[in-house]
């Protein structure tokens, strides 16, 4: 042992607790390359080296129970110690600063007030105007109220995963806002009280008073911002330290996987609005996927910049950028049917994550992640029509099959995941054995009769602002990232009460719960990209502009004829539904050329589906090869959440033929339907 070295007695993280009455001891503080950059780890007793400062290339390890350690680095060591103890001491001081901007809302109220009581004096006629200073400063008592609830929902004292970068952030938070506040209530007052004296004398000063309050009170709403963003970056901070001490699952991915992980935002993180990142949502998979016990390999598909024969540019975004489809594969016996998973609007592949390991005893599984959704590459949307939005996921799923070198696979396509799953085998049946479309989306369009709800809805106001906000794509991502921090709380909300209290069949379980919503989150709060395909494929209702049941009304075509020169789709699409409509049903015909089904199709539903399963039962009296629609009870529109155990009943029924050839059961499962 050398000379310079001090032996200090192993102690285990509940005797450091004991030893320095702190909460925060369990983690100690490693430094990177400057001391600026500080990392946090685990703390461990069984690590045999802990890098305490790579500036002077020391090292404290462990031998015999006893920490070997240069009286420098035991110095240091005992300095990081102290300032968890700071740190705990911290977070009840944090709040002090938040009462600086009550101080400045009732310094800038009663300097106001006085001047209000001295015109009520000198010009009564004049006092309601001079309540504005006082309403102002009144303001300010808010901005202390709202940052004040936003730091104490981020401390717990009994967490332990409250690190120091949290701790400085709610005091340079409650700083930034306390301060302003403070300031922008004495401007207030000092201003209120000379600018309502002076009104009284001259009129025309008011204008200038009441500029001089908006720019004092927009200090205070400053130091408001500042400290929102602050405090977000606590939630990021908190986020990373779970993400870095989750267990690992073992997954393997390609090269072309690390080089789109890595990816990052140029913007600093310490102004993120938004606590998610390509990282965040990778992580967030594997925590999800962590439930399932199949062993499983996840890649990064590249498909290229785009299919050059292509006559819609789907990646004219960025010329010559590869983009990746996220694809996981699960293990399963090698004579396995191939089933390929499609998710739905606003979902990812691990919606299936209660699925895997039943349908992975039967079925080769990949499961994928649309292009701009998920873990999926997010390139910029240029789609500015049906026929272009089509072929943005039409032809990457193409790409994405031949670099992965498939054919004769079983699709599964849930929700708008059926809508493209359907429309792609449509396309591209040659490459399909049997498809499976779970509450499929476009099999009914708007010239159909709607919902009486959505009759009455329409009729109103609100229906015109929603009808308004659809057409102007708002999507509900965009809430989730204007929420920013308090994004997370959302999700979390409707995850638990989808899932939860308002589930038709099997709950959640608390883990579950927890870990989905984390991954809804980070899915729907990434940038916007395949999200904005919405109002291309589905008007106001969820009506498919396009939709699979092709019909063909009598005198459309002469109408169509005549209207060629109409340049702008917008007055076609008019003109078409008011001839629909006023063409009674005994006129409508079907192309037998554009809805030529080669495909064999199984439905399947759940009893409380919101989609519509008489689309279906109409496209099967149409379809020259074999249709089933089994419908799943205690299921919704996520039926294979609901109701797990049903679905996959449904699943191997739909199969059958290509798992056994000679099935030996050809009977409907019990609690099965058929529509």
């Amino acid at each position: 042992m050398s000379s310079d070295c001090t032996e200090v007695p192993l102690r285990g993280p509940k005797e450091l607790d004991n030893c320095c009455s702190s909460y925060y001891l369990d983690r100690w503080e490693i430094y990177g390359e400057s001391l600026a950059d500080a990392r946090y780890m685990p703390f461990s007793c069984t690590s045999h080296s802990i890098s305490l400062n790579k500036l002077t290339r020391c090292t404290a390890t462990w031998q015999s129970g006893v920490l070997n350690i240069s009286g420098l680095e035991l110095l240091k060591l005992w300095f990081m110690s102290r300032k968890r103890v700071a740190l705990s001491l911290c977070s009840s001081v944090v709040m002090f600063y938040d009462i600086l901007t009550g101080m400045g809302a009732a310094y800038g109220t009663a300097k106001s007030g006085v001047g209000v009581a001295s015109m009520g004096v000198m010009r009564p006629e004049l006092v309601m105007k001079s309540i504005v200073p006082v309403v102002m400063a009144g303001v300010l008592g808010i901005y202390g109220l709202i940052i004040a609830v936003i730091i104490s929902t981020g401390i717990n004292p009994k967490a332990k995963s409250y690190y120091l970068f949290d701790g400085y952030a709610h005091l340079s938070s409650g700083l930034a806002c306390g301060l302003a506040g403070l300031s922008a209530g004495m401007a207030i007052g000092i201003v209120g009280d000379a600018g309502v004296r002076a009104n009284a004398q001259q009129p025309k000063l008011f204008v200038g008073m009441i500029l001089i309050l908006i720019f004092a009170e927009a200090l205070a709403l400053y130091g408001l911002i500042v400290g929102i963003i602050l405090s977000s970056r606590a939630v990021v901070s908190r986020m990373a330290g779970e993400l870095g001490s989750s267990a690992s699952v073992p997954t393997t991915s390609s090269s072309s996987s690390s080089s789109w992980a890595k990816t990052r935002s140029l913007w600093p993180s310490i102004l993120r609005w938004i606590p998610t990142s390509v990282d965040h949502i990778i992580a967030a998979e594997k925590r999800l996927l962590s439930l399932v016990k199949t062993s499983y390999v996840v890649e990064q598909v590249n498909i290229g910049s785009g299919p050059p024969g292509s006559k819609v540019r789907w990646f004219r975004s960025a010329s010559d950028e590869p983009r990746f489809i996220n694809t996981a594969t699960f293990q399963s016996k090698e004579d396995s049917p191939t089933l390929v998973m499609v998710h739905g609007y606003a979902a990812s592949q691990g919606f299936f994550f209660r699925n895997f390991d039943a349908l992975a005893s039967r079925f080769k599984i990949i499961a994928i992640d649309q292009l701009g959704w998920g873990g999926s590459s997010r390139p910029d949307f240029t789609c500015k029509s049906t026929e272009e939005t089509e072929a943005w996921f039409i032809d990457s799923f193409e790409e994405w099959r031949k670099a992965k070198n498939l054919s004769g696979f079983i699709l599964l396509g849930h929700s708008f995941g059926g809508y493209v799953a359907a429309k792609y085998a449509l396309k591209h049946p040659e490459h399909v054995q049997h498809l499976i479309l779970v509450g499929p989306a476009g099999f009914s369009s708007e010239s159909e009769s709607k919902p009486e709800w959505l009759t009455k809805l329409r009729a109103t106001w609100k229906g015109a602002v929603f009808n308004h906000l659809w057409e102007s794509n708002f999507t509900p991502q965009k809430v989730v990232r204007g929420l920013g921090p308090w994004g997370p709380d959302l999700v979390n909300r409707y995850t638990t009460a989808r899932f939860g209290a308002y589930s038709t069949g099997e709950v959640l379980n608390e883990e579950e719960s927890k870990l989905l919503s984390d991954y809804v989150y980070h899915t729907l709060a990434a940038k916007a990209s395949g999200e904005l395909c919405l109002k291309y494929i589905f008007s106001f209702g969820a009506f498919a502009r396009m939709p699979l049941l092709q019909r063909n009304y009598k005198g459309l075509e002469s109408l169509a004829r005549n209207f060629r020169s109409l340049a702008c789709v917008g007055w076609r699409n008019e003109l078409l539904t008011k001839a629909r409509s006023a063409e009674t049903i005994s006129s409508v015909k079907w192309h037998a050329s554009d809805f030529e089904w080669k495909v064999p199709t199984t439905f399947i539903y759940g009893f409380e589906d919101w989609m519509n399963y008489q689309g279906a039962q109409e496209a099967r009296q149409h379809m020259k090869v074999p249709c089933e629609i089994i419908r799943v009870p205690q299921g919704g529109h996520f039926v294979f959440i609901d109701n797990p155990t049903g679905f996959h009943s449904a699943m191997l029924y739909a199969c059958r033929r290509y798992i056994s050839p000679k099935p030996e059961n050809e009977r409907l499962p019990e609690g099965l339907t058929f529509a």
